[in-house]
């Protein structure tokens, strides 16, 4: 086995992947996590956001400003920490996520074809455990009770 492949195909894999989904598209690939995970996680802080996809605080508020500036969502000052923001998708953002969902699913229908939905799911257990070992090699636990949650 070529040990170096593996790095390789994720490389790829991840280009490709920001490439088809970016294309004529209005829209970065974080703000495309963002918008993902705020729909399925509204009301979050500013500062989970961070942590969940390895960024900076000040990259993660330049997202989040876009987003707002796209009228895809809003922040809100929490009343339990008037120091932090909460964020969650607008309607509009909302009308985003569907539409990212179905280019995604098309995106993983190419990345698929010919596979077996056994081979599909076992490609997927794969890149979970794989993530999770990641995690767990550099002490990143939170990220996988996030994960394991999902």
């Amino acid at each position: 086995m070529n040990l170096y492949k593996i790095e390789w195909a994720l490389s790829l894999l991840s280009k490709y992947s920001h490439i088809v989904l970016e294309e004529g598209n209005d829209i970065t690939k974080t703000n495309m996590l963002f918008i993902i995970h705020l729909y399925h996680r509204p009301n979050i802080h500013q500062d989970q956001l961070a942590e969940m996809f390895k960024m900076n605080r000040s990259s993660v508020t330049r997202s989040i400003q876009t987003l707002k500036e796209m009228h895809w969502g809003e922040s809100v000052l929490d009343h339990e920490n008037k120091r932090a923001n909460l964020v969650k998708l607008t309607t509009l953002g909302e009308e985003k996520y569907k539409s990212i969902m179905n280019q995604l699913l098309e995106w993983i229908g190419v990345l698929t074809k010919d596979m077996t939905p056994e081979e599909v799911q076992t490609g997927m257990n794969f890149l979970e455990k794989m993530t999770a070992n990641a995690c767990k090699t550099l002490g990143d636990h939170h990220i996988i009770q996030l994960m394991e949650r999902m």
